[in-house]
């Protein structure tokens, strides 16, 4: 992919349920390194649109692109370079947060030491070894984060990732996606409010 190209570009895209329209002529486009705040109520289709950029479910109408592809398409080395987190990031609660980070960094051919890393920059290096099933609501988003940004994405979709954070931790998360737009990330994210984003 072209760096003058846009990272994420929807045009026209619409996405319908029977009689209910979820998402409805929605176009822009977002450059390298843009970070940007999907906001609005429940049922407003963010998710929708991020699923629909992910290439989970296909639009009605319109056409987006995602580094250059088609996500629908399934290219694997689109989605390779992709980092998602889901509003309720849910993981085995028998494992440790390490075991989980790891076995998540196998997948994207990623060492064992970029996982402790990224634990380490999400806060959560002192429960590495504590099972996930003991993690609270925030620390469970910490470890999502994680994993979301395992691979070095050139594109982060995150749904809803202050949800059940602290207002410091939060503020923290808003640093990080700071310094990883400022090094070419492009970060969307969903929220209900704007304040802080």
């Amino acid at each position: 992919m072209k760096a003058d190209l846009p990272v994420i570009e929807l045009e026209g895209v619409a996405k319908r349920y029977g009689a209910v329209q979820a998402v409805r002529d929605v176009s822009f486009s977002l450059p390298q390194g843009a970070r940007v705040a999907l906001v609005g109520h429940n049922g407003a289709g963010k998710t929708t649109l991020m699923k629909l950029m992910l290439g989970l479910i296909r639009p009605s109408a319109g056409s987006l692109r995602v580094l250059g592809e088609d996500p629908a398409a399934g290219v694997a080395g689109a989605r390779q370079r992709l980092g998602w987190l889901p509003e309720n990031a849910s993981f085995n609660p028998s494992l440790t947060g390490r075991e989980v980070l790891r076995f998540f960094a196998r997948l994207k051919r990623e060492r064992a030491a970029v996982a402790d890393d990224l634990l380490e920059r999400v806060g959560l290096s002192e429960a590495a070894r504590r099972r996930v099933g003991g993690y609270s609501k925030g620390m469970r988003q910490r470890l999502g984060l994680a994993q979301a940004m395992l691979g070095s994405p050139r594109a982060l979709l995150l749904d809803e990732p202050t949800t059940g954070l602290d207002p410091a931790v939060r503020h923290g998360l808003y640093d990080m996606l700071a310094v990883l737009a400022g090094g070419g990330t492009t970060v969307l994210l969903s929220s209900h409010a704007l304040a802080g984003c």
